[in-house]
């Protein structure tokens, strides 16, 4: 008797966890009676001046090769083992004003970096930043330095402004300098800041909206890979008095894609977004690229297995809102 009570508390428990939880979970609302309500929603950033926030970025850029058969050392002239570019970043974005065409003017501070490199294996760097506090490091020395981006409310970096105060402390550091010199390059900054949202005149708030953008990777010896990305709004969620909208993005190759003849091409390509509509501000946004090329070479033994030479380029995009 007393056992089969234990059970019964034991479940009631759980139940009352169930509730709990199912209780503080966020609630899907209908997209048709949010515009009929409120028609200025839009997937569209609405930055003002003095807003503050702080995000939090992971890139990979990754390259594994791996060679299978009797012939591993002549199976072609692939090297094999890993190769990474593996890039954390804290940073802060303050708003310090808004043009006429709604565009933001925000002053970036980089308050937190990591940057991991390997070749073939081969650790070549792995800072950081709340370690290595050398100041004769450049990677080091843009903690706490700014440079200014110009952000339209599509999420695209339109113009990028002041860099010369974060190039002038770093410039005369020779360490790890040309690292940090292409921390901030303009195509750094640019694939750093950008989120794809809708066009202005395309940017309504509707059920299962969806929108496009291309995309091409340079992979050298195994050519390019052209995706047309699809986003698409999935649903809205309420939480409190905030709004977001969850989107999805999916992507398949396009014929601008070139590929060697001797090569099958497997890509994956998938990415996801939360975007709070309410403040018009990013919470997070997702796309990650899987890329797997399967050569087969055949034996110079026509009786045995052939070579198969396996390659994977990983390309991923984590940006997340932590304040």
């Amino acid at each position: 008797m007393k056992q089969s009570k234990l059970y019964y508390l034991a479940a009631a428990g759980i139940l009352s966890l169930f509730l709990f939880f199912s209780g503080c979970a966020k609630k899907a609302v209908k997209i048709e009676t949010l515009t009929k309500s409120n028609p200025n929603l839009k997937l569209a950033l609405t930055k003002v001046p003095g807003q503050s926030e702080s995000f939090r970025l992971k890139t990979l850029v990754q390259r594994k090769v791996s060679i299978e058969g009797p012939e591993r050392e002549n199976a072609m002239s692939f090297d094999g083992g890993q190769s990474s570019n593996k890039i954390e970043m804290v940073f802060d974005s303050l708003v310090q004003s808004v043009n006429d065409q709604g565009n933001a003017i925000e002053q970036i501070t980089i308050k937190e970096l990591k940057y991991f490199s390997e070749v073939r294996d081969e650790v070549t760097l792995d800072f950081d930043s709340s370690k290595d506090k050398n100041p004769n490091d450049a990677l080091f020395a843009l903690i706490g330095n700014s440079y200014t981006i110009e952000v339209t409310p599509q999420g695209q970096v339109a113009v990028i402004g002041d860099t010369s105060s974060i190039i002038g402390a770093i410039e005369d550091i020779p360490s790890n300098l040309r690292t940090a010199l292409s921390l901030i390059s303009e195509s750094s900054i640019k694939s750093r800041h950008s989120i794809p949202l809708p066009d202005a005149n395309d940017n309504e708030l509707k059920a299962e909206k969806t929108w496009s953008s291309e995309v091409s990777y340079d992979f050298d010896r195994m050519g390019s890979s052209s995706f047309e990305k699809t986003y698409k709004l999935e649903k809205v969620e309420k939480n409190d008095d905030n709004l977001t909208a969850i989107i999805s993005m999916s992507a398949i190759p396009s014929a601008a894609s070139s590929t060697p003849t001797m090569a099958d091409v497997m890509p994956t390509y998938t990415g996801s977004m939360e975007l709070d509509i309410t403040t018009g501000t990013l919470i997070k946004n997702q796309e990650n690229l899987v890329n797997e090329w399967v050569i087969v070479v055949p034996n110079s033994n026509p009786e045995g297995p052939p070579n198969v030479i396996h390659l994977t380029a990983t390309r991923l995009y984590d940006i997340e809102k932590i304040k």
